[in-house]
């Protein structure tokens, strides 16, 4: 059933409940195709046809660590349509069957387990169904369906003949399995399962005929258990060992880590948080890896996102009639997710979201059809309260300055403008006024204090001083910019029309072409950068003293000119 798509069970051999191992609300972005076990490191390999990888997850222990090993990076030997994956964890390989695609040719091909060293063996073929290995004997065995045949060929590439052709009686041949010299095979449109004699595909015997509906089929049978690094003590890794050339092992960490050294991973310090309305990643700004596990499913509208970067927290805020309507949070790591604003929510949804990591309280406005409000409470959702009532003004997207004790929004009504005001709510006054038309998003550079944000409609990036002041055009012709985020010297925003989230210096008079950090993402929406100097601590700050300022719930600081007491 639908509900059922992407999701990958366990059940015992003989019999018994199954069991969900992976489903979409695990972070899997697209879906599982084909799935192979590697039985001496104890990894599920699973190739997407969605995403155009293969990963492996770690099937022991309390946390399912995963790890993309192959991509399509646009090379010819990169991964697009995985059909069917077969392992030689012996060997340490992996061996894939792909129908091609973006750029990719359709293809026989092997790397190393860790995805290291990837070649094509075959790319003649057309139409591949079916993969299987001879480990002893180090042979492929793959069928294709036009023509329909099944052919062997060395690990090497080599030696390639074809065993069994259309006047064999097969069509679509799939489901391929060896043992003991023969080749066991299924054929859905003859019904039937048979097995030949290897190497020549001689002396055929049907096992089973007129049996409807064969999907595919599986040998159960003794492996052959080595003695090999992973099978002592996860071969010495924190997170996942992978078997590698020649007996030899490689560690790899789980999504959201990197690798410290040889065998021990820690989490990323430093990534953009980016959403895409069905989903939020975590881009590392260094390589190709995902810093955090993906937030994923059915039924996702995610507006925006933000950090608390002491805490390791992921905050998100979703617009929706069914589950997913509020704010939530989540580690980087996939664990803990809490819905913490599910209630007292207008009709037109929570539409901005900004975290006072000093103070520990959470600003959000909330859209009602006649009325909107800015609230705060704590980051946990409790000690919540109405700052903003106003049926005049429509305040969205935030931003705050816990340092400078400032808030700042953007006003979507009839004319359009950014405003500040002190933490509690209090003292609204405009900064921007003119030359804004369809402001999407804002930020503040803790650095500088400067605000910069994007006008959708102007198509440009603009700034001005935490007072107002000094208005500057950092980037002009832009064809659709959603959101901003700031990181050190550099200003990353996404462009729904292009895709892309892009990067480029944030001082203006600059026109050099902005760097692409990742492209082909649809639906962009939001991004934020996870990094301690974007949330830098004040401890001057009267609310960090007696204990959240003396106060039993909220507190609030003001900025010294106010000559207001928190």
């Amino acid at each position: 059933s639908d509900d059922e798509n992407c999701t990958i069970y366990i059940t015992p051999y003989g019999g018994g409940n199954k069991t969900r191992f992976l489903g979409m609300d695990n972070g899997l972005v697209g879906a599982a195709y084909t799935i192979a076990f590697d039985w001496i490191g104890r990894n599920l390999f699973i190739g997407n046809r969605l995403a155009s990888n293969i990963e492996a997850i770690k099937v022991d222990g309390k946390v399912k660590y995963r790890t993309v090993v192959l991509v399509n990076d646009g090379n010819r030997t990169s991964v697009s349509k995985p059909k069917q994956i077969a392992l030689d964890p012996t060997n340490g390989k992996i061996f894939w069957i792909d129908e091609g695609g973006y750029g990719v040719p359709t293809k026989v091909a092997m790397a190393n387990m860790d995805g290291s060293n990837p070649m094509i063996l075959e790319e003649t073929v057309q139409f591949p169904e079916a993969i299987t290995l001879d480990i002893e004997k180090r042979m492929v065995y793959y069928s294709s369906q036009h023509p329909p045949e099944v052919v062997s060929i060395d690990y090497d590439g080599n030696n390639k003949k074809t065993i069994l052709t259309e006047q064999n009686g097969i069509s679509k041949p799939r489901g391929l399995g060896v043992l003991e010299s023969r080749l066991y095979f299924m054929d859905p449109v003859y019904e039937k399962i048979v097995r030949v004699d290897l190497p020549n595909g001689d002396n055929p015997k049907t096992i089973m005929d007129n049996e409807p509906d064969l999907k595919n089929m599986i040998i159960y049978k003794k492996r052959s258990m080595l003695q090999h690094p992973c099978m002592m003590n996860n071969g010495g890794c924190e997170h996942i060992c992978i078997p590698y050339d020649n007996g030899a092992r490689v560690c790899a960490c789980g999504m959201g880590y990197k690798k410290d050294n040889e065998v021990s991973c820690n989490p990323y310090k430093t990534f953009a948080v980016v959403s895409q309305l069905d989903m939020t990643r975590g881009y590392s700004l260094k390589d190709a890896s995902e810093a955090m596990v993906p937030i994923t499913g059915a039924g996702h509208h995610i507006l925006h996102v933000d950090i608390l970067y002491r805490e390791s927290w992921i905050y998100w805020v979703e617009y929706n009639r069914g589950h997913w309507n509020g704010i939530f949070r989540i580690r980087p790591n996939g664990t803990e997710l809490q819905g913490i604003i599910k209630d007292g929510i207008g009709s037109n949804g929570i539409r901005g979201i900004a975290i006072d990591w000093v103070a520990g309280n959470m600003y959000f406005t909330n859209v009602f059809p006649h009325e909107n409000y800015v609230e705060v409470s704590w980051l946990d959702g409790t000690h919540r309260k109405i700052i903003v009532k106003t049926t005049n003004d429509a305040p969205r997207e935030l931003a705050v300055n816990p340092i400078k004790r400032l808030l700042y929004w953007i006003d979507y009504g009839q004319y359009p403008r950014i405003g500040k005001c002190y933490l509690d709510g209090s003292n609204w006054t405009p900064v921007v006024t003119s030359g804004i038309s369809n402001p999407r998003d804002l930020t503040v550079d803790m650095l500088t204090h400067d605000v910069y944000w994007v006008d959708s409609k102007l198509d440009m990036i603009q700034k001005i001083s935490y007072n107002g002041g000094n208005r500057q055009v950092i980037r002009r012709n832009l064809a659709n910019p959603m959101a901003i985020a700031v990181h050190l010297t550099d200003i990353y925003w996404v462009d729904r029309n292009l895709l892309t989230v892009f990067k480029a210096t944030k001082f203006p008079g600059n026109n050099t072409l902005p760097e692409k950090v990742r492209t082909n993402l649809q639906k962009l929406r939001d991004i934020t950068i996870y990094d301690i100097n974007n949330q830098p601590t004040d401890d001057n700050n009267p609310c960090l003293r007696l204990g959240n300022g003396g106060c039993d719930q909220l507190c609030f600081s003001f900025p010294p000119e106010s000559n207001q007491k928190p």
